[in-house]
């Protein structure tokens, strides 16, 4: 916590991240936390891209079964209501 002073970091701050959100106080203390200045490597913008199409395909599916579930269910109340 004397480093968080030379670093003019509020004690309360260290604290609290390290209370309610369980960070580690080396890390905080030692600048890593700063903002990423330079950009991403591409190979980690391909993983990224990979990973929001495979989530986007799979919400579609998701999506194209609950519309079936939805559709069924409207084909059996139609026929209970007949």
């Amino acid at each position: 916590l004397i480093e968080s002073y030379k670093r003019n970091i509020p004690r309360s701050l260290i604290t609290s991240a390290q209370n309610e959100y369980a960070l580690n106080v080396t890390w905080l203390l030692t600048g890593k936390g700063m903002e990423q200045t330079t950009p991403e490597a591409p190979s980690t913008i391909r993983k990224s891209m990979l990973q929001m199409q495979l989530d986007l395909q799979a919400s579609e599916t998701r999506i194209k079964v609950l519309e079936a579930n939805v559709n069924r269910l409207y084909e059996i109340v139609g026929k209970l209501v007949k």
